[in-house]
């Protein structure tokens, strides 16, 4: 005679919970691993967009770290050494100074120029700020046929020039007046400096004879410094706040050329 085996309702739910469990249990473990999989794949969209995005930053520094050891070197070639076309007066003078090295200007009926370089600006008490990256755009107007590449500096002579370096945008001959700097040395006992306004020097590697910056406007750049420096930076922090102190090889070369007090 056979023998029956009857389970209670409480061990049946009992059971039928614990299968439920272990089932959840096991696909979360799953979907788990199937995504800590899918992210360590090299292939896989996560890694690969992090790969071009490292590789677009680590080739935008490369590019500003060339651009501000070019900038040292036009800095050098204009305002120092004994044939210097950037008086030595003007420069310990100067509140801040901006090196933008190779502006284009292009042109064909109308054209324009367009540049990038760095500015800094000296406290009496802390000597110059880091640099800090800039930009300079303007537009020309006239019957002119050709293309030019110039190397500007900028000596910013005003009291208030990193407030205004600052701003969203500083419009050379509008916001601040800018006037052709006097090439060589200046006479002795010379007093009639404009100190209140923007002396520009420019070097032509092109064909046009001239250069003129009246319009041109200047804005910051905070996405190059931040690029360069490796952390979130705004023109107000290097220039106000001193926010970087331990400068890059080639910060630290174009920073010990500029004029002591």
């Amino acid at each position: 005679m056979g023998c029956t085996v009857r389970t209670s309702p409480s061990r049946v739910s009992f059971l039928r919970g614990v299968y439920l469990l272990g089932s959840l249990i096991l696909v979360i473990v799953s979907a788990g691993l199937a995504a800590s999989v899918a992210y360590a794949q090299p292939d896989g969209a996560l890694a690969r967009l992090k790969r071009e995005d490292d590789n677009i930053q680590s080739t935008e520094r490369l590019e500003l770290k060339a651009q501000l050891s070019r900038a040292a070197d036009v800095y050098s070639l204009l305002a120092l050494g004994s044939g210097a076309d950037v008086p030595h007066e003007l420069l310990e003078r100067a509140e801040c100074i901006a090196v933008l090295p190779g502006v284009v200007k292009a042109a064909f009926l109308a054209g324009g120029q367009h540049g990038s370089g760095v500015v800094s600006c000296r406290d009496e008490k802390l000597g110059w700020t880091a640099p800090a990256f800039i930009t300079m755009t303007a537009g020309s107007f006239g019957f002119q046929i050709g293309a030019q590449e110039v190397d500007v500096v900028l000596l910013m002579m005003a009291k208030n020039s990193r407030r205004s370096i600052a701003s969203s945008k500083l419009t050379l001959g509008g916001d601040i007046a800018v006037a052709a700097g006097p090439v060589g040395r200046l006479a002795k006992g010379e007093t009639d400096l404009d100190l209140s306004g923007i002396y520009s020097f420019a070097r032509s590697r092109g064909v046009f004879a001239g250069v003129s910056l009246e319009g041109a406007v200047v804005r910051p750049n905070d996405r190059a410094t931040s690029t360069y420096y490796g952390r979130q930076l705004m023109i107000e922090d290097i220039l106000f706040k001193y926010a970087v102190t331990i400068l890059p090889r080639e910060a630290g070369r174009f920073i010990s050329m500029l004029p002591r007090w």
